[in-house]
C-alpha cells in the first residue's frame, strides 16, 4: 500500500517544498547536473527530434533546455510561477509556462512524449487525474516516461529523517512561535501499486527501470529508489 508523507507548515501557509527549492537554485547550477543525468539514455530510447515531447512539472527547466539544444521539439509546464520566471530570466525564447497537470492547456493529442520525473506523487487526490490528463495530450500510441520514488525501507526512513530536518529548523527559530500542523506533501507509492495506477489511466507498460536518482540522494539521506517506467497508450 502508499504511504503518504508530510511536510511541517505555518497554520496560515503552506511550505511547498518545490517553490523552497526553486528560490535557492539557479537554471545554471541545475543545468550542471543535467550531462550525465542516468535516466538520460532511457530518455532517448523513445525520444527523437522529429517527435514532439512535453515535460510536465520541468521544475528550473534541466530537460527543457538540454534537450532543446540537441534538437528536440520539448516544451514545459509547471505549477510554479518562480520556476518559470526563472526559466525566461535565463532564455526568454525557452518554450515554458506555468499551468496545472490536471487540466493541461494543451489539444487532444498534442504531443508524442510525455516525461514526468518525480512529480506525480504530490497530488492529493492521487496520480488518477494527470495520468488521464497525459493519456489526453499524447498521439495515439504515444510513449509516457514516468519517474516515481517508490515505497521501500530506505525511501520510508529518508522521508522520516527529512521531517526532522523541519523540526530542527523550527526549534532554532526559523519558523518560531508559530501554530504548526502537519499537510499533505505526497505518496509513496509500492511499484506494483503504481503500475496498477498506470494500467488503470489506460497506458500499457513497455519497460520497468529500477534507477537509484542521484537528486534522492542529495536531498534526502539515507537514499532513496526510484522507479523510471516508459509507457504507451494502450
Amino acid at each position: 500500500m502508499s504511504k503518504r508523507f508530510y511536510e511541517l507548515v505555518q497554520a496560515d501557509k503552506v511550505f511547498d517544498p518545490w517553490n523552497e527549492e526553486w528560490e535557492q537554485y539557479s537554471v545554471e547550477r541545475t543545468l550542471q547536473w543535467i550531462e550525465n543525468h542516468e535516466h538520460n539514455r532511457f530518455y532517448e530510447k523513445y525520444m527523437e527530434p522529429s517527435k514532439k515531447v512535453l515535460e510536465a512539472g520541468c521544475g528550473l527547466g534541466r530537460l527543457v533546455i538540454y534537450y532543446r539544444r540537441k534538437g528536440y521539439q520539448i516544451t514545459g509546464i509547471d505549477k510554479s510561477e518562480t520556476a518559470i520566471e526563472k526559466i525566461h530570466k535565463f532564455d526568454p525564447l525557452i518554450p515554458v509556462e506555468s499551468g496545472d497537470l490536471r487540466a493541461l492547456p494543451y489539444k487532444d493529442s498534442s504531443f508524442d512524449v510525455y516525461i514526468s520525473e518525480g512529480v506525480i506523487e504530490h497530488d492529493p487526490g492521487g496520480p488518477g487525474v494527470i495520468l488521464k490528463e497525459a493519456l489526453r495530450v499524447l498521439k495515439p500510441g504515444g510513449t509516457l516516461l514516468i519517474s516515481i520514488p517508490v515505497l521501500s525501507p530506505f525511501s520510508s526512513l529518508a522521508y522520516s529523517f527529512r521531517g526532522i530536518k523541519q523540526r530542527v529548523k523550527i526549534i532554532s527559530g526559523r519558523i518560531k512561535n508559530k501554530p504548526m500542523k502537519r499537510e499533505f506533501e505526497g505518496f509513496l507509492f509500492s511499484a506494483a501499486e503504481f503500475k496498477k495506477h498506470i494500467e488503470t489511466a489506460g497506458f500499457r507498460i513497455m519497460e520497468l527501470q529500477p534507477t537509484l536518482h542521484a537528486a534522492g540522494l542529495y536531498r534526502f539521506f539515507p537514499p532513496a529508489r526510484n522507479s523510471a517506467i516508459a509507457t504507451q497508450n494502450a
